[in-house]
C-alpha cells in the first residue's frame, strides 16, 4: 500500500487486510527520468522499490536467509500505523531499521489483534493511542512506536515511566527500550488532565 510522508494511506492506493502486507512511501517520491532529470511521482509503483531495497539490504547482511525468512523480517519489523489498521496484514508500514534487526531465525509474524497493535487502554472516546513493539534487535533493545489521533494543539504531553515531556503533535513517536515487561504511554493535550488517552504493549 502507498502512504504519504505523514503516514496517511494514499487515496489511490489498493489495500486489503489479508491481501496487502504493509505500507511504504508512495506519494511525492522523486525518481530519475530520461536525459539526466528527476521528477516526483505517486503510486504503489513508487512504494514497491522501497520494499525491494529493504529486501536487498537484509539479504546483504543475512546471506543465509531464505525468501520466507526475509519476508518474515519485513512483516515483524513493520511499525504500527493508524491509517493502515484493518487495511494491511501488519497494520503497519515498512521500517527498514527494525527489519534489519530481525534475525533470520525469528519467530513467525503474528498479525496484531484487531489490526491495531497494542491498542488504546482508556481515555476520552474521541482520542486514541496505539502502542506497539517491534522485534527485539540484535543489540537487545526493542523499538516501541506510539501513535495517536484526535488530539488538538501543536504539541502533546507524553507520560511514561513516571516522567512527562512535551513533543510535537504529529501523531507518532518512536523510542528504543531495553529489558522486558509492559510499557505504558499516556498522551494528553498540552496542559490538560482530562483530554488524555493511554496505550500499552509488552516488550
Amino acid at each position: 500500500a502507498a502512504i504519504d510522508k505523514t503516514g496517511a494511506l494514499a487515496s489511490f492506493s489498493q489495500y486489503g487486510a489479508q491481501t496487502v502486507d504493509l505500507g511504504a512511501p508512495g506519494v511525492g517520491v522523486w525518481s530519475t527520468t530520461a536525459f539526466n532529470g528527476y521528477s516526483s511521482y505517486n503510486g504503489t509503483s513508487m512504494a514497491t522499490p522501497h520494499v525491494t531495497g529493504a529486501v536487498a539490504l537484509y539479504a546483504s547482511e543475512n546471506a543465509e536467509a531464505t525468501a520466507a525468512q526475509i519476508k518474515n523480517a519485513l512483516l515483524v519489523g513493520a511499525v504500527s500505523t493508524p491509517s493502515l489498521s484493518g487495511k494491511t496484514l501488519t497494520a503497519g508500514r515498512l521500517d527498514v531499521q527494525a527489519t534489519l534487526g530481525v534475525s533470520p531465525g525469528a519467530d513467525a509474524f503474528q498479525p496484531p489483534s484487531g489490526g491495531t497493535g497494542g491498542g488504546s487502554t482508556g481515555g476520552t472516546a474521541d482520542l486514541s493511542v496505539t502502542v506497539s513493539a517491534g522485534a527485539k534487535q540484535k543489540n537487545g533493545r526493542t523499538s516501541v512506536t506510539v501513535s495517536w489521533q484526535g488530539f488538538a494543539g501543536s504539541s502533546v504531553d507524553v507520560t511514561r515511566s513516571g516522567s512527562t515531556f512535551s513533543t510535537a503533535n504529529d501523531g507518532n513517536l518512536i523510542e528504543s527500550w531495553s529489558g522486558s515487561g509492559t510499557v505504558t504511554y499516556k498522551i494528553c493535550e498540552t496542559g490538560s488532565s482530562s483530554r488524555c488517552a493511554s496505550g500499552a504493549t509488552d516488550i
